[in-house]
């Protein structure tokens, strides 16, 4: 699948927007390519859902002259994977308005599975082993502040939890460590399949 997005603009009627793909699966950044098949505009382009945190848009709203065609660059700035979102363009003053899924996945799988949202082969969550791609992405995903922070409040809160049970010989005490333990793990499950 090719790295661009091309959209038509103003082909059929004034603002009209028509994407060539009614979706885009990529490794790395795009190119969107704004093709005007008729008067001057101004077009608005912008990211949604995980994008709009682990993308940027060089130039959100570019002026297409007549007859002209324009790139513009989106940067993909996180190394977390996979991403999904929507790209949004729109016209006239938000008149037209178009939303294409776009999908950020690892340069194995835009080859392979070019869907918006990548599958394992493998569905069943018993007995299944982790794929070597999973675990890059969570040594990847240390790359965040936001994870790192939270890695670092989970293991402060275990020492914590700990420390207090070994100095207070109570149940009730050992009962909270237990609690603390498992909100932990709950929380870093909820981040590996994010």
């Amino acid at each position: 699948m090719s790295d661009d997005l091309r959209v038509h603009l103003n082909r059929d009627e004034r603002h009209a927007i028509e994407p060539v793909e009614s979706s885009l699966a990529v490794a790395e950044g795009f190119e969107v390519i704004i093709e005007n098949h008729g008067d001057a505009s101004h077009v608005n382009i912008g990211l949604g859902g995980d994008l709009a945190a682990g993308g940027a848009v060089a130039t959100p709203n570019p002026f297409v002259p007549t007859e002209e065609t324009i790139r513009i660059a989106v940067d993909i700035t996180t190394a977390h994977r996979p991403l999904e979102g929507v790209l949004t363009i729109s016209t006239g003053y938000g008149q037209t308005r178009v939303e294409l899924p776009i999908s950020v996945v690892t340069p194995q799988q835009t080859g392979v599975d070019a869907a918006p949202t990548p599958k394992r082969a493998n569905g069943s969550g018993t007995g299944e082993t982790v794929p070597l791609s999973d675990l890059q992405n969570l040594v990847d995903s240390f790359d965040d502040p936001g994870t790192i922070a939270l890695v670092a409040l989970g293991v402060l809160a275990l020492v914590l939890a700990v420390a207090t049970a070994l100095l207070i010989d109570s149940l009730v005490v050992v009962l909270a460590v237990i609690l603390v333990v498992l909100a932990v793990t709950g929380s870093v499950a909820i981040g590996l399949q994010s």
